[in-house]
């Protein structure tokens, strides 16, 4: 489905499951190193289901422009603290430079 054809609370849910993927598989390798018999079972989890959503994530952020790198870090990888837009753009800005940030990477995420 192409990330233009999406209303823009889909654009948001469909970044935030990959969000919510890459951060699983990439935290999952570090938190469950020290139960052996867990560990193993995750990776087999990991393996089946998102073995390339790490790659898949980095390759479709680097594709992006600063600005759009900007908003799809500060909108859904690291939120540390909201508004952080409001010295730099207008509240119409904001959701349209967003919009097209969340396009842009669906889009380079699909490619992959």
């Amino acid at each position: 489905m192409l990330a233009t054809t999406i209303n823009y609370k889909k654009l948001v849910i469909a970044i935030t499951e990959i969000r919510d993927a890459y951060f699983k598989e990439y935290y999952c390798h570090f938190l469950l190193k020290s139960d052996s018999s867990i560990y193993a079972q995750n990776i087999n989890n990991i393996a089946s289901n998102n073995s390339t959503v790490h790659k898949k994530t980095l390759v479709a952020f680097n594709a992006l422009s600063a600005i759009d790198q900007r908003f799809i870090n500060n909108e859904f990888f690291y939120q540390d603290y909201s508004n952080w837009w409001v010295p730099y753009y207008s509240k119409s800005t904001f959701y349209r430079l967003k919009r097209r940030a969340m396009e842009e990477f669906l889009l380079n995420y699909e490619k992959n």
